[in-house]
């Protein structure tokens, strides 16, 4: 009678082990990943207070989607237990590369059929962001995500390879961009392919670019500022970029723009800066004392873009 009870503790002991133990909590973890179920990967984690406004990145429309790689080939490389606390060492693949990673585990208070105590992970959700100058929309899987105000999308994320693109936006595009969220630290973090030192873990930035109709928007605003500058009757027109000085007084004053300067714009934390590569030149006429003269003045533009509602404002500075 002992004998059948102590094997039926050892078995049950077994049956603990084998489905309640910290390593089962891990791969039932991988195993919903690879499924793209975050519901059931989030019943291995410990329950964590996160916003429902935050929780994009965890819903099944995200991880259901081409946009979403899972890891994959799992294996337990080792497991260490101290009473409640436990550490599993893992290692998987991701987008083409290996990564290894510790995960963390608490026992649960509450028991399984009156006995088990299962295992939850402590460290199963990870900080993912995605930036993009002058963008705050994001798109993954064709659901869009909202950044905050500082155009930061900073959200809870769980193991694997996300590719977001910009949404729907008037002025500004750009190239999609893959934001790994591997779990090993900054020291052993790089994209796969890459071997810069510069990468940030968790988090990728879109390049963003001006489509061709906000370039040529900005130009004509640009054109039109200077020709206003150039319909002035004085020397020093106000607000512009060019002007010239002389002793006496100026009379038919006349100004002619002879080569556009060519234009930079590049994005600021303040909007679009506009700067010159190339300067341009203006012809200034006026009679003085009698006499006709002309100057050639060189100038440059500089200034802010800004959004106005739906609409860009250039505003020179000089």
């Amino acid at each position: 009678m002992l004998a059948a009870m102590l094997l039926g503790l050892a078995a049950m002991s077994g049956i603990g082990a084998l489905f309640f133990g910290p390593a089962s909590a891990v791969e039932a973890y991988f195993d919903a990943l690879a499924d793209r179920d975050p519901e059931a990967a989030l019943e291995n984690v410990v329950a964590e207070s996160v916003p429902t406004e935050y929780r994009e990145l965890l819903q099944g429309s995200v991880l259901d989607g081409p946009d979403y790689t899972p890891p994959s080939d799992m294996e337990i490389v080792s497991t260490e237990k101290e009473g409640d606390k436990a550490t599993v060492e893992v290692s998987y693949a991701l987008a083409g590369k290996q990564y290894q990673i510790t995960m963390k585990l608490v026992r649960s208070d509450e028991s399984t059929l009156g006995m088990f105590r299962r295992w939850h992970i402590t460290n199963g959700l990870f900080s993912a962001s995605v930036s993009a100058a002058a963008v705050k929309s994001f798109v993954l899987n064709g659901k869009e995500i909202v950044a905050d105000e500082d155009n930061d999308l900073g959200r809870p994320a769980l193991i694997g390879a996300y590719k977001f693109g910009v949404g729907d936006n008037r002025f500004f595009e750009a190239e999609p961009g893959t934001l790994y969220v591997t779990g090993v630290s900054y020291e052993d973090m790089t994209r796969p392919g890459d071997t810069s030192e510069d990468v940030e873990p968790g988090h990728v930035r879109l390049t963003v670019r001006l489509k061709e109709a906000t370039r040529q928007e900005i130009d004509q605003q640009i054109d039109a500022y200077l020709n206003r500058c150039a319909e002035s009757a004085d020397l020093d027109p106000d607000g512009c970029p060019f002007s010239t000085y002389i002793w006496g007084e100026a009379t038919e004053v006349s100004w002619k723009i002879t080569r556009k300067p060519t234009i930079e714009i590049a994005f600021s934390g303040s909007g679009l800066v506009v700067d010159t590569e190339t300067r341009g030149e203006a012809e200034v006429s006026y009679n003085s004392s009698g006499t006709a003269r002309s100057e050639t003045i060189s100038f440059r533009v500089r200034g802010i873009v800004s959004l106005d509602g739906e609409k860009l404002v250039f505003n020179p500075q000089t």
